[in-house]
């Protein structure tokens, strides 16, 4: 704008999160600068819901996956098969770094020994994808769930019990995972038993079962999703946490 730093008056406002569509507000304060400079006088710019989805420099993802999950017969899993179609939107901006951060967690909280992971990307006449909470992780922790429950139903396996078969356990720590991050900690059967308890699993269990006898059918869903955290390590370098 050509604007003397010591001319230039910024007064910060509360828009929520610093990701999702909130992530990118530079154009925002550009238009309106501009705008006012040009005229002499004050611009607000203002937008609603529809002009925000249209224009948009950050929706979350359109994604499709077609995935395998190779278990034993005794409900072991031993590999996992990942293809993605993705779409970009009109620009390659953000949409790449989703896929980075679920490939740091693509196994989830599972010993799994094997990926393939595919990513196809495709450019569309849509708004651009960008990162919100979960940063890509989210999308394939919604796959790898619906797998697992797929594994548990097919041999007739409980869903709980399929889970803390497979679960890496607390002595494994550090882990490293097919595609090579390190998780340092975990202990994800104990973070089950607590959010079962807290739940109140078998309460909820008997419900649907007197539900069912009713002619009402209730759904209880359960996920075991996985979410790693970057660190800087003093001593070390740059590691990855891992937090259940």
């Amino acid at each position: 704008m050509k604007v003397a730093p010591s001319k230039l008056n910024l007064i910060p406002l509360y828009v929520g999160g610093s990701f999702g569509s909130k992530y990118v507000l530079g154009k925002v304060i550009a238009i309106a600068a501009m705008l006012a400079k040009v005229s002499g006088r004050p611009v607000k710019f203002m937008e609603d819901r529809i002009d925000n989805l249209v224009a948009c420099e950050n929706l979350a993802s359109d994604r499709y996956y077609d995935s395998e999950l190779a278990i034993t017969r005794d409900g072991l899993f031993k590999s996992l098969r990942v293809r993605v179609v993705d779409d970009y939107g009109a620009y390659f901006q953000f949409g790449h770094a989703t896929h980075g951060n679920a490939l740091a967690q693509a196994t989830g909280p599972y010993r799994i020994q094997s990926l393939a992971y595919t990513v196809q990307c495709v450019l569309t006449n849509k708004c651009q994808q960008g990162v919100f909470r979960g940063a890509g992780s989210d999308g394939g922790n919604f796959n790898l769930e619906r797998l697992v429950d797929a594994a548990a139903q097919e041999p007739g396996l409980d869903p709980i019990e399929i889970r803390r078969r497979n679960f890496i356990q607390p002595d494994q720590f550090p882990y490293k995972i097919p595609c090579g991050n390190i998780y340092d900690s975990g202990n994800y059967p104990a973070v089950l038993d607590k959010a079962l308890s807290m739940a109140d699993y078998e309460g909820l269990r008997r419900m649907q079962s007197e539900a069912r006898q009713q002619g009402r059918y209730v759904g209880i869903g359960l996920a075991t999703a996985h979410q790693t955290a970057s660190t800087v390590l003093p001593s070390s370098g740059s590691g990855t946490t891992a937090r259940a």
